[in-house]
């Protein structure tokens, strides 16, 4: 495994591990896997997968904080897809899921 994945890894436990067994981990690496199948491995899809619901706010009580940590992790880990990164995990949520009237 990349250095910089592992310390993207690292950081990503350390904001799961206080969420309900729903949005831990395990879900977010359950998550990740299912993007690396789909994607051929690509690293966006798979980073995606992995920090989809850190900056839920459900999960956290400060949104542009948590987001402003998530793009620290990643551009000081050279993560060349940063910009992308960011904005899928912020606009991929079922909470934003438009829903049929």
């Amino acid at each position: 495994m990349h250095k910089s994945f592992e310390r993207v890894l690292k950081f990503a436990s350390h904001k799961y591990e206080n969420n309900d067994g729903s949005h831990d981990l395990y879900h977010a690496v359950q998550v990740m896997n299912n993007a690396a199948y789909l994607s051929n491995n690509d690293n966006l899809c798979n980073i995606c997968g992995l920090m989809h619901d850190i900056c839920d706010p459900k999960y956290t009580n400060d949104v542009s904080k948590t987001i402003g940590e998530i793009e620290a992790v990643l551009v000081e880990n050279d993560i060349d897809c940063a910009k992308d990164i960011l904005l899928v995990i912020q606009n991929i949520s079922y909470s934003r899921l438009r829903k049929p009237d």
